[in-house]
C-alpha cells in the first residue's frame, strides 16, 4: 500500500485498468489495483482538506517497506 492525496485520485478511475501505475521513491513502477479514499472526501467540492487522503493498493509489496 501507499498513501497519496485524495485530490490526486479521479472519482471515476477504474482500478481494473492495467494502465494505472505509480512510480514510488524507490524508482519502481507499481500497478494500482485499487484506490480507497477517505469517506469524508468530496470529489465535487474538493474538500474538506482535512480528509484529503487516499490509499493505493499496489500490485505487489514494496521491498523493505
Amino acid at each position: 500500500m501507499a498513501l497519496t492525496a485524495a485530490h490526486c485520485v479521479t472519482a471515476n478511475w477504474d482500478a481494473n485498468d492495467p494502465n494505472l501505475t505509480v512510480k514510488l521513491s524507490d524508482g519502481e513502477v507499481y500497478g494500482i489495483k485499487e484506490f480507497r479514499t477517505n469517506e469524508c472526501w468530496n470529489f465535487s467540492s474538493g474538500g474538506p482538506y482535512s480528509a484529503d487522503i487516499a490509499i493505493m493498493i499496489l500490485d505487489r509489496p514494496i521491498p523493505d517497506a
